[in-house]
């Protein structure tokens, strides 16, 4: 888990995650995209957080490229409009 509040964390930390191979374990989970078009996708996505929710707490990274769970590359999300993307997230 990143030790910082999410308002806090920078590109650098999550360069750190890939510089140290810094694996998927019950407090951090990386994700290549975030989907949520179809029911299932929705399904996966809010199984995801309720997991860490129900949990210890955890950081669920989207935009990381992480083969066999070790990230190896960022790749961010692409968006056109970010507020959009946040609406339909909360609406999940």
């Amino acid at each position: 888990m990143i030790p910082k509040q999410i308002d806090q964390i920078t590109k650098e930390d999550l360069d750190k995650l890939v510089e140290n191979s810094v694996s998927e374990k019950k407090t951090i989970e990386y994700k290549s995209e975030l989907k949520y078009d179809s029911d299932s996708e929705r399904k996966e996505f809010l199984a995801d957080v309720s997991s860490f929710a129900n949990a210890s707490g955890g950081d669920l990274i989207y935009g990381v490229v992480a083969p066999d769970g070790i990230p190896t590359s960022i790749t961010g999300l692409k968006t056109s409009n970010t507020d959009a993307e946040i609406l339909k997230i909360e609406n999940i």
